[in-house]
């Protein structure tokens, strides 16, 4: 979770918006926050400024061995950036010298949450590495796998892990982009075609294993080569004489596409080209309307999905009156605000459902959204984890059984909100939060009473 105070600027993409210090706090108190962004004058100095979560922080590490998140300051006023930034370099000292048992109360938590975010760490030590690496949760090695700190012998040490079994860590390692030139070449040169796909995505291959990949017999990872940003032009043009109109596809979609190449390609007869060029975020709005005026629904379709879209574009997708194209760019992070609003309008229900799993929606949007009068549109919206304090209040005030028990289940709320869904009069809701794997100990307490009670009033 990314958590953002302010009390004016628009709330960015994917971060939670609070308004003030306490609801930063509450959340900070879950654990679960990776990455947090403080304003400082928020309207009230009685209710508190982003100074004083930076104190609560440099407190509870202290006190509490806190697990801090990554902090950034966006405050315009510079006297109180300034001492803001001296409590920042207060923390990060405090966290230096406290590291290991900070990591060392991570690692001993049950929650698999918390070892995810330990495993993304690049500052762990190489002890706290090893733990990880020897995790019961496939999930936390595999996201150890991808850590740019991984040093090489842990590197060849997971690469051995499980091969035969279910699960192999070699596809994880793959695309870490600080894997080992051994390991490069092994996994280049093996016989599993899969880990021979992954590998070909990574950025730090060398040139002389792009020459390798550029020869190998299998489709899908010529296909993934001809993908990789960091292939030159000679790879490119091998690229695009091939055969095959799938690897000339993903050429198209290339970031690093040399001009000339795609100029080509956009003449290519295939559709399934012309589609993946479409795609391509570094494609000029003249050549995005360029594909756009072949009025041919897959390419619509492919158009979507491209994050640099203009605005008049995605207005225009939806003027088209295709369902599928409208499914697909509704669910797009980078939707302009005025083309979210017109979606948020939408009299179709499968439509808002969309949006409401959008992490790129604004802040106004989703308030919308979570009052919305289908109940599962608020359901889905409360089982989501980009949600305002207040939000999460309301809805766990919901008419709707349904609302509150999504609410509860959901692990990112904090215990001011567990403690009122602890007191629902529904069953429902109750044993519904008796399962969240972030329940608080007051929590958690509540319901045991309330059991006891329950059971007191059977017998009499």
């Amino acid at each position: 979770m990314k958590l953002f105070l302010d009390d004016e600027r628009s709330t960015p993409a994917g971060w939670t918006r609070c308004y003030w210090p306490d609801e930063v706090i509450e959340f900070l108190r879950t654990d679960l926050v990776t990455e947090i962004s403080l304003d400082h004058d928020l309207g009230d100095d009685d209710r508190g400024t982003g100074y004083d979560v930076l104190n609560w922080i440099e407190q509870a590490i202290v006190s509490d061995l806190f697990y801090p998140p990554h902090i950034t300051v966006h405050s315009a006023n510079p006297s109180a950036k300034s001492r803001m930034m001296l409590a920042l370099g207060n923390i990060d000292k405090l966290y230096e010298q406290l590291k290991g048992a900070i990591h060392n109360k991570a690692l001993n938590d049950p929650r698999i949450d918390l070892h995810v975010r330990l495993a993304e760490d690049r500052s762990i030590s190489e002890e706290t590495m090893i733990q990880l690496a020897n995790d019961d949760h496939d999930w936390v090695v595999d996201v150890l796998s991808g850590n740019e700190s991984l040093p090489k012998k842990l590197q060849a040490l997971i690469s051995e892990k499980d091969v035969d079994g279910e699960h192999n860590f070699r596809w994880s390692l793959a695309s870490n982009p600080v894997l080992s030139l051994d390991l490069l070449h092994q996994f280049a040169e093996s016989t599993d075609e899969n880990l021979r796909e992954i590998v070909a995505t990574n950025l730090a291959l060398p040139v002389d294993l792009h020459e390798v990949l550029v020869n190998d017999q299998s489709v899908p990872v010529r296909s993934e080569l001809a993908r990789n940003p960091s292939i030159g032009q000679a790879i490119q043009s091998i690229l695009l004489m091939d055969d095959s109109s799938e690897i000339r596809g993903s050429l198209a979609a290339n970031k690093r596409l040399a001009p000339e190449y795609r100029d080509i390609l956009l003449r290519d007869p295939d559709i399934h080209v012309r589609c993946n060029i479409a795609v391509n975020p570094s494609i000029s709005a003249d050549i995005q309307q360029q594909l756009f005026e072949e009025h041919e629904p897959e390419i619509w379709e492919y158009m979507t999905c491209n994050y640099s879209l203009t605005p008049e574009l995605q207005h225009k997708l939806i003027d088209t009156g295709n369902d599928e194209v409208v499914h697909i760019l509704v669910c797009q992070p980078n939707l302009a605000e005025d083309v979210q609003l017109r979606l948020l309008s939408d009299p179709r229900i499968w439509v808002r459902n969309h949006l409401v799993g959008n992490r790129g929606i604004t802040e106004a949007v989703r308030q919308r959204l979570s009052e919305d009068p289908e109940e599962g549109i608020r359901g889905d919206v409360a089982s989501l984890g980009i949600m305002t304090l207040p939000m999460m209040r309301k809805l766990a005030k919901d008419d709707s059984e349904l609302v509150r028990c999504y609410l509860a289940q959901n692990s990112s709320i904090p215990e001011s909100v567990q403690l009122v869904l602890a007191e629902d009069e529904s069953e429902e809701v109750r044993d519904a939060l008796g399962g969240n794997s972030n329940l608080c100990f007051a929590a958690r307490q509540m319901l045991k009473v309330n059991k006891i009670v329950e059971t007191v009033i059977q017998i009499v």
